[in-house]
């Protein structure tokens, strides 16, 4: 028991229970979204480096892109999570 008197658990166990109610096809890497759209190499770098330099301050919790269909949000997003799990750096996403 904690201080609250509550069980504590290991944050080993929290992040596995949590795990068991994730929505799988949501995943930025889902096979359930194949294809996958992601930006060409080389294009698209600024918005790639604005998004990531504002995802690495600590003050910034989360970033929502907006647009008409069409403009790249999906292929923005998906380059920049797929960016960010390669430096071990990805925390969550959620794609629909």
């Amino acid at each position: 028991m904690n201080r609250l008197g509550t069980l504590a658990h290991s944050d080993h166990e929290i992040w596995w229970t949590l795990s068991q109610e994730i929505a799988h096809g949501a995943d930025y890497d889902s096979a359930e979204r194949r294809p996958i759209s992601s930006c060409l190499s080389g294009t698209r770098t600024q918005v790639l480096d604005t998004l990531e330099g504002s995802l690495t301050h600590v003050d910034r919790k989360l970033v929502w892109l907006f647009g008409r269909a069409g403009t790249g949000k999906s292929s923005i997003a998906y380059s920049l999570a797929d960016h960010l799990h390669k430096q071990d750096k990805l925390a969550a996403s959620f794609f629909f």
